[in-house]
């Protein structure tokens, strides 16, 4: 008689912690969902501002526990010309690192799936952007923003492991056309010194 009342204590106990988990998965889930749009955001208009690239996706699914998934994403120029667009960007994280705002170490990878990047646009995008820091430098002596210098400087900017699958990159001018495809590339900055 004892063990059926425990066992049935234990049955009671798990039925109240699957419902109180049903209760508060939804609105953890739009807490996330939340949090990971204004991620997002915020690296979309950084791109905007400081390299004059508009970022559009269709969606962002977080799944709460392992990886955030961006899908149909498309780059433009100022001009709306298409500089590259990719089928899905998966960013792999730690859950708790995140919540306690430990972001650098959280992200554990970024894989990018199905990207076509337009290399002749970018390097047009890159030429109008030093057109503009020299018409700066020229304005202002001293500018105390950050740049990448060096291969180590990388790491301090983008400390994830990156992969990039089926990544084809494409470049046309007035004499050649290029378009080089790749199966799999991995970048993994825990190797620069």
């Amino acid at each position: 008689m004892k063990k059926i009342f425990t066992s049935k204590i234990y049955y009671l106990f798990f039925v109240f912690l699957f419902l109180v988990g049903i209760l508060l998965i939804k609105p953890v889930s739009n807490s996330f969902k939340s949090f990971s749009n204004s991620i997002t955001n915020k690296v979309a208009s950084y791109l905007e501002e400081n390299f004059g690239i508009s970022v559009n996706y269709q969606s962002l699914s977080p799944s709460l526990l392992t990886q955030l998934s961006i899908k149909k994403i498309e780059v433009t120029n100022q001009d709306d010309e298409l500089v590259g667009n990719i089928n899905s960007i998966k960013v792999k994280y730690r859950l708790f690192k995140i919540l306690k705002g430990d972001i650098q170490n959280g992200i554990t990878s970024v894989t990018f799936e199905g990207a076509r990047i337009d290399i002749s646009k970018i390097l047009s995008l890159i030429e109008t952007k030093q057109n503009i820091k020299t018409e700066q430098e020229n304005k202002v002596v001293s500018n105390n923003k950050e740049q990448i210098k060096s291969f180590q400087d990388i790491k301090k900017f983008f400390p994830y492991k990156c992969y990039f699958k089926n990544l084809s990159i494409y470049y046309e001018s007035d004499v050649l056309f290029s378009d080089l495809t790749f199966n799999k590339v991995s970048l993994n900055t825990d190797d620069i010194n």
